[in-house]
């Protein structure tokens, strides 16, 4: 739970992706990987507080950059849950 019953959940493939990301940036830059998940946790964190921010982008999926790295957190809400299907480089993303 994050917030005010608000529960995040992760697709798997979202956690693989996750874990990439990590270990990429902590190949160019020791610590900048934690750097990178700490931004992603921050943007989750604020989802949680306000999921229906974001608009829905496609298929009932909404999408938030995060604020430090060229990455967008993918997800949708369900009730009190947030489902985040993807994380992804917003260099891939063509939406």
């Amino acid at each position: 739970m994050i917030s005010d019953g608000i529960f995040i959940s992760h697709y798997p493939q979202a956690k693989v992706e996750i874990q990439d990301a990590i270990y990429y940036y902590n190949s160019k830059q020791k610590g900048l990987g934690e750097r990178f998940f700490s931004d992603l946790n921050h943007q989750l964190n604020t989802i949680a507080k306000n999921p229906f921010y974001h608009s829905i982008r496609y298929d009932n999926i909404r999408y938030a950059h995060l604020y430090k790295f060229p990455y967008s957190a993918h997800y949708t809400v369900i009730d009190n849950k947030i489902i985040v299907y993807a994380v992804l480089s917003d260099y891939q993303n063509k939406l």
